[in-house]
């Protein structure tokens, strides 16, 4: 009697192989995507890029109701103490000026007129002044026109020469003609006098600094006992403040020393430790600041972190904002970056415990890349160690 093979159907074995796929997949994942982990030693050497507000100690000057002011430094001029940094023209200074011209020109005409008599030439020298003070008006013309600086300095070079031309012809005219234009000289000289009564002379008085007329607002709004994240970033997004003060008219700096402020994520591996020196490249520059990072701030969107640079303050004199990249290195434990996780900015890990639970532990981070990031235990008192077992852990700040 022949042997009856009972037949499988080919879905009957799909059907027996769902599980063991299933169960594949999942050990494939868990490889791929491992809950626990150990920490190790290694050396990891990170690099980031930043934008960075520069903060100098400065000194602003102010000055209210004056028409004109002569700057008698220069960008970048180093100032001591003692020095005069520009002459004030307060109102009222330009009709004053003008009385006295004119008082000038009242005084010319009488002289040459008791001079000539009447009659004959004017003597060289008078004609010599009379056409450099021609060519020191038209050039005070011309630099009015185009707001310039060199306005002021020529109305003293006119000043001087009109004294000079009425002395000369003073000394040619005899003793009863300069008797009877007495009144005269002596109004001129009174209008003289009251002259020097709407100036003033700017003189610096603290201690030698280098003195900018480059003003953005900022320069006493950024205390460095209260610095926020919100008002660096501010400050990297837009370097001018919209309040910079109209009465403002320069500003001197401390000669050396500088500070960096800028800001990372609250998520990010990228962290500073307080205390530690690190090199400052400038972006497409050779130009290196060595600074010391002095304190942190966590807002819990972002941390703040202040360098303090030791160098001359004149290659930042202008400049509000610098674009930086720093490299760092750093041995020690180690664990992937995504074993860390943020809780409002302070970095974690969960690490296995005596009891067998997995608790957080907060934790600095001493360097880092994007896949793996140097730690040490905030508290001193805790160390970690290799081979201590973590979990991998969803940050709450994304959960």
């Amino acid at each position: 009697m022949a042997v009856r093979r009972k037949k499988f159907k080919l879905r009957f074995f799909a059907i027996l192989l769902v599980p063991v796929f299933a169960v594949g997949a999942f050990l494939f994942y868990r490889m791929k995507n491992p809950t626990h982990g150990k920490l190790y030693t290694e050396t990891v050497n990170g690099e980031t890029e930043l934008t960075a507000a520069i903060i100098r100690s400065e000194s602003v000057t102010e000055a209210t109701d004056y028409s004109a002011i002569h700057f008698l430094k220069k960008e970048g001029d180093l100032v001591s103490p003692g020095d005069t940094v520009a002459v004030l023209y307060l109102k009222g200074y330009d009709s004053q000026l003008e009385t006295i011209v004119s008082e000038a020109q009242n005084i010319y005409t009488k002289q040459t007129a008791l001079l000539k008599g009447g009659t004959g030439d004017l003597p060289a020298e008078v004609l010599s002044y009379n056409e450099r003070i021609a060519d020191t008006v038209e050039s005070m013309t011309k630099a009015a026109m185009l707001q310039d600086g060199d306005y002021l300095a020529l109305t003293d070079t006119l000043m001087e020469d009109l004294s000079s031309r009425e002395a000369y012809l003073k000394s040619l005219l005899p003793a009863e003609s300069n008797i009877e234009m007495e009144a005269k000289y002596k109004a001129l000289e009174e209008a003289k006098q009251k002259l020097s009564s709407y100036t003033v002379y700017l003189t610096h008085e603290t201690e030698a600094g280098y003195i900018s007329f480059h003003l953005d607002g900022y320069e006493t709004a950024l205390d460095l006992s209260s610095l926020t994240a919100t008002q660096i970033r501010q400050i990297v997004t837009s370097p001018i403040s919209g309040t910079v003060n109209d009465n403002a008219l320069y500003r001197v700096s401390d000669p050396y020393g500088f500070h960096l402020a800028f800001t990372v994520g609250a998520t990010s591996p990228f962290r500073f430790v307080v205390g530690q020196s690190y090199d400052f490249h400038v972006k497409n520059s050779d130009t290196v600041y060595p600074a010391k990072i002095i304190s942190e701030k966590n807002s819990g969107t972002y941390v703040l972190y202040v360098a303090e640079v030791s160098d001359t303050v004149q290659p930042v004199l202008e400049a509000r904002t610098v674009q930086l990249s720093v490299s760092s290195t750093a041995s020690g434990i180690t664990i992937p970056v995504e074993g860390l996780y943020f809780n409002n900015g302070v970095p974690f890990i969960y690490v296995l415990t005596t009891g067998g639970t997995y608790e957080p532990i907060e934790v600095v981070i001493l360097c880092a890349n994007d896949e793996e990031a140097v730690i040490r235990a905030k508290n001193t008192e805790i160390q970690l160690r290799e081979k201590l077992r973590f979990e991998y852990h969803e940050d709450e700040e994304d959960a």
